[in-house]
């Protein structure tokens, strides 16, 4: 009986042989109680071990990676204290010319039935393509420049890259099962891909391509500049990744053309307002010799013995009239010699086309030219820069003036209209009735440093594309049909209510 059943375990080895062949498997025995391993032709060769040399654990401890034999003992312990003994580990093996070889080990620990030995029953397989793929994999995610962070289903972070570590301060152990949140608050609900119980819903292709600029927060509490995109892992259920950049470095770079902006604009604004000296002089002459006058007859008055209150009242509203004539253009010069940086706030189109018209109102007269507003009822609100708008205009308008300087055989005028367009934007229209602009020119006008002026510098129209851009609109010039040119911009309405004006 003993010989049929040596015979049927030859056979059953050779069939164990021939699968583990045609699989490209290795499997192995290891009798734990006797220290003897068993192990097929594939087996041997896995290992780099010799087809006729015996082996036990310590022979088989000597093919593996120096680094990797305290990890297989673990697991070896641990499987043999498990109840249902599993074991599954991966690990290096050096074979003898060297080379390094990963294999994945499954197999579990159990009791042989005819002898009560204690036995380790496995299979082994290579592996090493698939962990140098995983090893490029990870050097090319932690070369990337951009942050990386691997989200589960709840929100919490499952891998991350370095940049994550260097961008927030924290070691990949601190983050590892902690919610994003943690690092930027509300970033769940903002990223709008969420049900109702805060778990992630398909990630769609509108979402990824949907890039969002939030506010982190490093481990020592400072606030971090942030730009987010989102992409699912259709391989792993539920699972998103997150590519987050600081882009601090672009904000400061915004901050500085901005800032250079805006000191343009200032320049600007000054070499405008220098031209409107004379007449800006006469503008203020004009009510301060009003109001020094009818204080002069108002001391005259009270020098009377019986004096007329009616009279003295007519005389102080006067000064008062007059004083807030002053005041409004002293205010107005004060804003636009005024530099600083974008003010955003809500303001009525119209109003600055008013007070544009008061301020250049004397350089118009002088220059023999009339203005003529025609502004839009029940006009929405406005929300930007009021004081760079006003550049702007008055830009176009005291060009308008010039364009007409040798224009003498039809009357001189410039018109400023405001319209409300169906795409709820506000468009402002400043025309003149001069020689128009050569075809050629009608975009070079808005190069920096190109006029037709003899001692024109080329910046203000240059500037004032950059204005209107800043406030998501735009500025074009046109030819007329009836003779001058006009210049238009647009910017958008405020969503709040509409006005009279």
């Amino acid at each position: 009986m003993s010989g049929l059943r040596q015979d049927e375990r030859r056979r059953s080895e050779r069939r164990v042989n021939q699968a583990s062949e045609a699989a490209q498997l290795g499997t192995l025995e290891w009798n734990i109680d006797r220290n003897e391993f068993w192990i097929t032709g594939r087996g041997r060769e896995l290992y780099g071990f010799s087809p006729k040399e015996r082996i036990d654990f310590n022979r088989f401890l000597t093919a593996l990676h120096p680094e990797d034999c305290d990890a297989v003992r673990d697991a070896l312990t641990r499987s043999r204290d498990e109840v249902d003994g599993n074991y599954e580990q991966e690990y290096r093996v050096v074979l003898p010319n060297g080379r390094v070889r990963w294999i994945a080990t499954r197999g579990q620990i159990g009791t042989s039935t005819d002898n009560n030995a204690t036995l380790l029953r496995s299979i082994s397989f290579d592996i090493t393509e698939r962990k140098q793929t995983e090893e490029c994999f990870r050097l090319v995610v932690e070369s990337t420049p951009n942050g990386m962070a691997m989200l589960n289903s709840d929100g919490r972070i499952s891998l991350i890259n370095s940049r994550m570590e260097k961008d927030f301060g924290y070691s990949r152990k601190e983050l590892i099962g902690q919610s994003i949140e943690m690092l930027i608050h509300g970033f769940l609900r903002m990223v709008e891909v969420v049900d109702s119980d805060g778990g992630f819903v398909d990630v769609s292709a509108d979402i990824v391509e949907k890039k969002r600029e939030v506010i982190g927060l490093r481990k020592d509490g400072s606030e971090i500049p942030l730009e987010i995109s989102l992409s699912s892992i259709p391989s792993l259920d539920g699972e998103v990744l997150a590519m987050i950049t600081d882009i601090s470095a672009r904000k400061r770079t915004e901050r500085e053309l901005e800032r250079q902006r805006n000191e343009l604009a200032h320049l600007s604004r000054m070499a405008v307002l220098s031209e409107l000296s004379g007449s800006l002089a006469h503008e203020l002459n004009q009510p301060l010799a009003a109001i020094l006058s009818n204080a002069q007859a108002g001391l005259r008055l009270l020098a009377h013995e019986n004096p007329s209150l009616d009279e003295v009242r007519d005389i102080l509203a006067d000064i008062a009239n007059d004083d807030r004539r002053a005041g409004e253009v002293i205010q107005g010069l004060h804003l636009l010699l005024k530099n600083g940086e974008l003010r955003y706030e809500p303001f009525s189109m119209n109003d600055v086309v008013q007070s544009i018209a008061r301020l250049v109102h004397s350089e118009l007269l002088n220059a023999g030219v009339d203005l003529q507003t025609t502004l839009a009822l029940d006009l929405p609100m406005v929300n930007g820069d009021r004081v760079q708008l006003q550049q702007v205009l008055l830009n176009l308008v005291v060009n308008g003036c010039e364009a007409m300087a040798s224009i003498t055989q039809k009357k001189r005028q410039v018109s400023v209209t405001t319209e409300l367009r169906n795409d709820d934007c506000i468009l402002v229209c400043v025309t003149d009735r001069g020689r128009g602009i050569p075809a050629n020119d009608l975009e070079r006008v808005f190069e920096p440093f190109f006029t037709t002026k003899a001692d024109g510098l080329g910046l203000g129209l240059a500037v004032c594309r950059r204005i209107i851009a800043a406030h998501g609109g735009r500025l074009w010039a046109a030819n007329n049909d009836e003779g001058g040119a006009s210049f238009n911009f647009t910017v958008a309405a405020d969503s709040g209510d509409a006005i009279e004006r």
